[in-house]
């Protein structure tokens, strides 16, 4: 916290500004504003301070840690360069890549169903570090992703019922923003209904082409395979790319489209899993 022209507390406390002015009033103004802190590197203290005392007086210089909104974040997504909507004669326009990738023949990022970030370990629960112990070691909490989507109650805190991501849980939309979203079944039905499918590999990668019937546009799939756990399965035979919609029947399953060497299908699986995504927009 600097104060004047000192630093006081470096390497011993960290002390971050809320947004939110201090309820004391002293001539007229609000001379105070909250403040979290960190008292040390191996507990975190989730009170927040202010008051009267003159350490968290406005003037003081201290370090700010923005947030933004989940319904926000597209806003502030950008598709890389090099992505472009592919007209394929349907419903939808295809990106030409996968989220994560940066170009056609790449497998890109690899995500669980209702989550926009990658993690080392795919699976119904996965640690997540709210700080180390004294000897150094992370302190972790068990987490259970996506329990909000679902056909029935699971009786887990947060369960909505949606059985469609909202845009704040859509790895395409999170990523990209400007209108890109995942795929929903009926979109990869569309697309495989209306398209010839070939496969192939183009400098040692293999992918699944879809070849428009209606316009002789073409999309390429690579076949990354996908993550359970920390391992990755079926890399560079089998493509297997989520859709947004959860399968009604069994809420631990969501549809995906998947492809080898033979052919291209739509089945449903296990939502925890590491799998590719393919944007579309309208």
């Amino acid at each position: 916290r600097w104060n004047g022209v000192h630093v006081s507390g470096e390497r011993e406390e960290g002390l971050y500004w809320t947004s939110t002015l201090s309820e004391v009033v002293v001539n007229k103004q609000h001379v105070n504003a909250y403040t979290a802190l960190f008292v040390n590197w191996t507990e975190i203290n989730p009170e927040v301070y202010g008051g009267l005392d003159e350490t968290y007086r406005r003037p003081c210089g201290q370090p700010v840690r923005p947030v933004i909104a989940k319904s926000d974040v597209s806003a502030f997504s950008v598709a890389p360069a090099g992505v472009e909507a592919v007209d394929m004669g349907v419903s939808v326009l295809w990106a030409n890549m996968n989220v994560g990738a940066k170009s056609e023949v790449e497998w890109g990022n690899y995500y669980a169903w209702g989550e926009h970030i990658t993690k080392q370990q795919y699976g119904w629960y996965y640690e997540d570090v709210k700080g180390f112990d004294e000897d150094g070691r992370a302190i972790g909490e068990r987490i259970c992703p996506n329990y909000k989507h679902g056909a029935y109650d699971t009786g887990i805190t947060g369960y909505t019922g949606l059985t469609v991501l909202e845009s704040a849980d859509d790895a395409a939309t999170a990523n990209w923003g400007d209108g890109w979203r995942m795929p929903t079944k009926e979109d990869f039905k569309e697309l495989l209904e209306n398209t010839t499918f070939t496969s192939g590999k183009e400098n040692g990668v293999a992918y699944g082409k879809f070849t428009s019937k209606i316009n002789g546009k073409s999309i390429y799939f690579p076949a990354g395979g996908y993550y359970d756990g920390k391992s990755n399965y079926w890399e560079n035979s089998n493509g297997v790319y989520y859709s947004s919609t959860v399968n009604t029947d069994n809420f631990t399953k969501a549809f995906y489209m998947g492809f080898d060497k033979n052919g291209a299908s739509i089945g449903s699986h296990g939502r925890t899993y590491g799998y590719n995504i393919r944007p579309v927009k309208k």
